[in-house]
């Protein structure tokens, strides 16, 4: 079994898939590091982390997965159609495989959009 599914791997170009998905996640990311609301951003091959700060530039609070802007976020990006489920002040974006690049770039025009109205919004 773990032989076949290390066929699978190599036959759907995964790896590749994965560094390719790496570099397009790498530069949409970029210009948020310099957005007033993103604390830190984190990443590993095709898993994106973007911590949502404090209004003043800080960090958020420590309520971790409970944080007021989780939920607020989880809705506005509900309404552009992405089930893209914040935990707590955090944004996660983790995409299968077959992800498209096209489908990429939606997310993170969506998470971009979404940063820009968060700006005027007090959690």
């Amino acid at each position: 079994m773990a032989l076949e599914s290390l066929e699978i791997f190599d036959d759907q170009r995964c790896l590749a898939r994965i560094a390719e998905l790496e570099t397009l996640m790498t530069t949409r990311v970029a210009p948020l590091r310099d957005h007033p609301r993103v604390a830190n951003v984190r990443g590993l091959g095709a898993m994106v982390a973007i911590e949502i700060g404090a209004n003043d530039g800080g960090t958020a609070s420590d309520n971790g997965y409970l944080e007021p802007v989780g939920p607020w976020l989880y809705e506005q990006f509900l309404r552009r159609g992405l089930l893209l489920r914040p935990l707590g002040n955090i944004i996660y974006f983790l995409p299968p495989y077959v992800v498209t690049d096209g489908e990429c770039h939606q997310v993170f025009d969506a998470i971009e959009e979404v940063l820009g109205e968060l700006e005027s919004h007090q959690f």
